[in-house]
């Protein structure tokens, strides 16, 4: 499982790559967070500053059920995959040179 409580965000990159390694993650609801986590298919959102019972629940209802836990690590991992993939990354740099060619 991987926490981010950030109060502002950017390019979460710790983020990106706890999801990519198939890991359920919580995070609060700012910067671009959202646009990586659809709340409780990927990942789960909270608001920030997260309420503590909240968080605590959260947490702990991710530890007692492995098989849930599991199935929203493997979302986060294929939500990731197909926005970061090698093909994908590949196909962006060769747009780029060529607007500047």
């Amino acid at each position: 499982m991987f926490v981010s409580l950030s109060q502002y965000e950017g390019q979460p990159i710790a983020l990106i790559e706890a999801m990519a390694y198939g890991l359920p993650v919580i995070a609060t609801n700012v910067g671009a967070l959202p646009e990586f986590i659809q709340h409780a298919k990927n990942g789960f959102l909270l608001n920030f500053p997260p309420n503590k019972k909240e968080l605590v629940d959260l947490i702990m209802s991710l530890l007692e059920n492995p098989d849930s836990s599991t199935k929203i690590g493997l979302e986060a991992r294929n939500s990731i995959l197909s926005k970061f993939s090698w093909e994908k990354t590949v196909k962006s740099l060769i747009k780029l040179y060529e607007q500047f060619s």
